[in-house]
């Protein structure tokens, strides 16, 4: 039975957790088109509920992110954990999409890396972005 496919979201951290609609907007689009996603601060942390030490939190995104078929970073707002996690999922071979809103400055080394990027300005735009990266996802290629 193939192994079903699974994206790593990358979102900059919020101690208020004030990024739960983004998280919950990519993994919609997502999960829409049968994919399913993981993120640290929603499925370890879940919002806020269990700490872990910073070597353990970074321990469980590694294993999550070389588990993934994918890393989905939303770089709308910069942040050096979406770097560590982009880098360490082009070391390990898993590729990397970009998603950001109009205006945001994605870096040339994250451009560099990234397989693609996409700009998105709602929540329909964000789900044919999800879409356009579901058909570039390796383990799903036809």
């Amino acid at each position: 039975m193939p192994k079903m496919a699974q994206v790593y979201v990358a979102v900059k951290y919020r101690a208020d957790h004030s990024n739960r609609r983004i998280v919950a907007e990519i993994s919609d689009a997502f999960e829409a088109c049968g994919i399913t996603t993981v993120c640290v601060e929603r499925d370890f942390e879940h919002w806020g509920e269990t700490a872990f030490t910073p070597g353990e939190l970074m321990r469980l995104a590694f294993e999550a992110i070389a588990a993934s078929s994918a890393v989905v970073v939303e770089f709308t707002e910069k942040g050096v954990g979406l770097g560590i996690e982009a880098g360490y999922a082009t070391a390990r071979g898993v590729p990397v999409f970009v998603v950001h809103k109009p205006g945001a400055d994605v870096s040339t080394t994250l451009r560099g890396i990234a397989k693609e990027v996409f700009e998105y300005a709602d929540a329909g735009s964000l789900a044919a972005a999800a879409r356009a990266i579901a058909a570039r996802i390796p383990s799903l290629d036809p």
